[in-house]
């Protein structure tokens, strides 16, 4: 059974550099540890004595390395899962790993307090029951608190899976083992257990841990690791594409539609004697040609992969041009752009693929608001250790069925042979390579769509007044 565990938290160590994954994936070693005593004490031992001669140094060893997996677990499991609770509560908090390493002074003090008036070979569950108990009901609390916090409905309905099926293993564990157990002692002749033996169902806790974690971590996401089944997902899609020229012509066809609007306007506005506004919309026309000649050269990389070749830009160059570049399409459709950049600096990245990312989600906020009642707002702002750019509109949604694929290669919704649904995996996969990610953060049928484009913070270097 301890395998089981000990094979979930390294996955989530080796996929969660830091945070909640991390903290969870050692609180499930700790958690772990218990059921390895136990088995090592009643059936391994037990086997190597029955069918190999095992010296008493090799025997003693083996007990005291039992012993001190069913200590750690005993004394700090509690303590692992209010570890992992602060980070899912707060995972940007600075002072976490203080908290975490003041809160492991009462369990170090009580074994010490145990060691120093016990057997060492006895384990008293009345020495740690009590702060066993605060620490589980503290980490529930975190963890109905995380997810009541969230205000985006889609992460927060991942948060509530993660926090019930935590919750349910927190609890379970303190009741078979610390209410149900009142004294381990590793005797000579194996573990001797006073117990109401409701521990022997264990087995069924682990059981049901291991097809949460299959199901949700497939389907939804826990604890974290439903990212890297997604990029392994993305890698692996985009490694076997051989169509990435189709990625190239669906950049062309976004600025051939713009070009034949701005067209139609300078034609018009000649006629109407209006030479001035004529060069501007052909000034416009000019900066989407450079742009596709910019692409062109570039086709390599859409082929094979995303090369960035970054600088610092200003982030209001980067919001211009693509307001500059829609509003022709808005004005045609008698739509309506709102923008604001309330974060001013400089966003080291690529801009000529930044660019593209913003005009895809543009384009397709437009192509889902109706002509006459559409509004279109973009936003930048900094959030915690995120530069975040806001793409919202109020137009017809995304169905509940398709949330999971919009970022699949070839996925659309759009019946049309010029659709070839690769805006998006474009955008993820420039997102991926810029460090950051890009978010469905609401949608609501017949309400509209929010998606945001998460930068590191490092990325970005705010532009003082005086600059």
């Amino acid at each position: 059974m301890f395998l089981s565990v000990w094979t979930i938290a390294t996955i989530l160590i080796r996929n969660g550099k830091s945070g909640f994954p991390l903290a969870m994936g050692i609180c499930l070693i700790i958690g772990g540890c218990g059921s390895f005593a136990v088995s090592l004490s009643l059936i391994v031992i037990p086997f190597l004595v029955k069918h190999f001669a095992l010296s008493p140094q090799v025997h003693q060893s083996l007990n005291v390395i039992s012993l001190m997996a069913a200590y750690l677990y005993s004394y700090f499991v509690d303590w692992a899962f209010l570890s992992s609770s602060i980070y899912f509560f707060n995972r940007t908090f600075r002072r976490n790993k203080t908290v975490i390493a003041l809160l492991a002074i009462p369990p170090i003090l009580a074994l010490i307090r145990h060691l120093a008036t016990k057997p060492p070979h006895i384990i008293e569950m009345d020495s740690i029951r009590f702060i066993a108990g605060v620490y589980m009901l503290a980490s529930c609390l975190l963890f109905i608190l995380g997810s009541w916090k969230e205000r985006n409905i889609l992460i927060r309905r991942s948060r509530v899976r993660t926090a019930s099926v935590t919750i349910m293993l927190m609890v379970w564990s303190y009741s078979m083992d610390f209410l149900g157990t009142s004294r381990l002692s590793f005797e000579s002749d194996g573990l001797v257990f006073e117990s109401n033996g409701l521990w022997h169902f264990n087995y069924l806790l682990i059981l049901l841990m291991v097809v949460f974690f299959i199901v949700f971590g497939v389907k939804y996401g826990i604890w974290g690791i439903k990212v890297h089944f997604e990029q392994e997902k993305y890698d692996y899609s985009m490694r076997a594409l051989t169509l990435g020229t189709s990625i190239l012509n669906h950049s062309i066809k976004n600025e051939l539609s713009k070009i034949n609007y701005l067209n139609e306007r300078t034609k018009t506005h000649i006629l109407n004697g209006k030479p001035e506004t004529a060069i501007e919309q052909l000034t416009v026309i000019d900066h989407l040609t450079r742009h596709m000649l910019y692409m062109i050269n570039r086709i390599k990389e859409k082929t094979n992969d995303i090369v960035l070749l970054e600088s610092p830009y200003p982030l209001r160059t980067i919001i211009d041009y693509a307001v500059q570049t829609l509003s022709p399409i808005v004005e045609a459709k008698n739509m309506t752009i709102v923008w604001s950049c309330e974060a001013n600096g400089k966003l080291m990245c690529d801009i000529e693929h930044v660019k593209e990312v913003l005009n895809n989600l543009c384009l397709n906020a437009v192509d889902a608001m109706r002509p006459g009642e559409g509004t279109l707002e973009i936003s930048t702002n900094v959030v915690k250790n995120k530069l975040t750019i806001t793409v919202k509109d109020n137009g017809s949604g995304i169905a509940e069925g398709n949330i999971g694929k919009i970022f699949d290669p070839f996925f659309t919704t759009k019946r049309s042979p010029e659709r070839f649904g690769l805006g998006l995996s474009y955008c993820y996969g420039v997102m991926h390579k810029h460090g950051g990610s890009i978010v469905l953060a609401e949608t609501e049928r017949n309400k509209g769509t929010t998606i945001l484009l998460l930068f590191p913070r490092k990325r970005f270097k705010i532009q003082s007044a005086m600059e």
